[in-house]
């Protein structure tokens, strides 16, 4: 009879350190999360400061460019040693698939 208490004692002591120590587990686990998500938040909101002062930089790159663009003139270009293009060659690459996707000559 005392061996079978002893039993059900130790039974229950591994069933509360057991407990204990998934608790501790899960509350550190929580902490991680937790942490990380902070983490991530100030990252975004640094990642959205560059994104809007990119967006800037490309506003005042734009503007930029349409006053220059007023400026060069074929006169210019002329002068700068350009010239015009003879003709015109368009190359197409053929895809990587090629007509697999295709039926036929469009044949159903």
């Amino acid at each position: 009879m005392v061996n079978r208490i002893n039993n059900i004692h130790n039974l229950k002591q591994k069933v509360f350190w057991g407990l204990v120590a998934c608790v501790c587990s899960l509350a550190g686990l929580y902490g991680y999360f937790v942490s990380a998500s902070i983490v991530n938040i100030i990252i975004r909101g640094e990642t959205e400061n560059e994104i809007a002062a990119l967006h800037s930089r490309i506003g005042s790159l734009e503007a930029r460019y349409l006053g220059e663009k007023e400026i060069v003139t074929m006169e210019l270009a002329s002068a700068m040693g350009f010239r015009r293009a003879p003709g015109k060659t368009y190359v197409a690459r053929e895809s990587v698939l090629g007509r697999s996707l295709t039926f036929g000559n469009n044949e159903i």
